[in-house]
């Protein structure tokens, strides 16, 4: 059976406990064809030891329901969010041949789930499409009842994200690839090319696409919609001071020297703005 481990690294996570708990739920529909493992990393100044062993047993009782292992980590306080993912990279990566990222507060359809660890056959790095919104009740509801995809066009803005890759024209990549918060890897890449910068505090999977382009490991697209991001001006790359867009030109600047990028970021900094 193939094999990958979610990595969910959050700060203070009850605000989004529920609706992250029915989106674990809902990945027993896949349970039967890939073993999952939840790595789940919480992190708080506030919460005291019964706070964090609460979290824990909602996480634990969800995965038995839905067929999923759960790897439970305390984290400290004073680490930031790709130190904290990282830590679970280290404590689980000799038992999984896959990674992929999961937000607290995202919601990830397993059939996409499925078919991005498929693509990892034959491929180190992919990423699929996904829906934006920052209405979040609205975008809940309708994902419980089925809907969300239908409604997508009315509440949702649908991200595309680039479908064939030129690795003889790195540069263009660099520039105009549009990130995704569902990026999924193989945990070999990991061991090749190193985990995640623990300088960024938001645009870290950015800087590590680029880095596997750097490395002439292409990104390779699965089709169809990997989950729903909610841009709801709160978490790190959302809020309205997010540090993610001068990390981005960070980025841009190590891998090709350029202090101008084009839209990419732009756009990244306006969407849930716009929508």
């Amino acid at each position: 059976m193939l094999q990958t481990t979610l990595l969910t690294s959050a700060w203070s996570a009850y605000k989004y406990l529920n609706q992250y708990l029915f989106g674990i739920s809902k990945l027993k529909s896949i349970s039967d064809q890939l073993d999952i493992t939840l790595a789940f990393g919480s992190v708080s100044d506030v919460y005291d030891d019964k706070d964090h062993e609460d979290i824990r047993q909602s996480l634990q009782t969800t995965c038995d329901e839905a067929g999923i292992k759960l790897h439970f980590y305390r984290g400290d306080k004073s680490e930031n969010f790709y130190q904290t993912i990282n830590l679970l990279i280290a404590q689980t990566i000799g038992f999984t041949e896959n990674y992929s990222t999961y937000n607290l507060d995202d919601l990830v359809f397993g059939d996409n789930l499925l078919a991005r660890i498929k693509t990892l056959e034959t491929s180190q790095v992919t990423y699929s499409d996904f829906i934006c919104t920052n209405d979040v009740i609205k975008a809940y509801d309708a994902y419980k009842s089925g809907d969300l995809l239908k409604y997508a066009g009315i509440f949702c803005k649908h991200e595309e994200t680039w479908s064939d890759v030129d690795m003889s024209n790195k540069e263009k990549y660099y520039k105009e690839f549009r990130w995704s918060c569902f990026t999924t890897v193989k945990a070999a890449t990991f061991a090749r090319i190193g985990v995640f910068d623990e300088t960024y505090k938001s645009a870290g999977d950015f800087d590590f696409i680029n880095r596997c382009i750097f490395h002439s490991i292409k990104p390779v697209k699965t089709p169809g919609v990997a989950g729903l991001f909610l841009a709801v001006g709160e978490g790190i790359s959302t809020k309205p001071n997010s540090p993610g867009i001068m990390e981005g030109y960070k980025t841009l600047e190590r891998y090709i020297g350029n202090k101008h990028p084009v839209a990419t970021f732009y756009n990244r900094k306006h969407l849930w703005r716009n929508l």
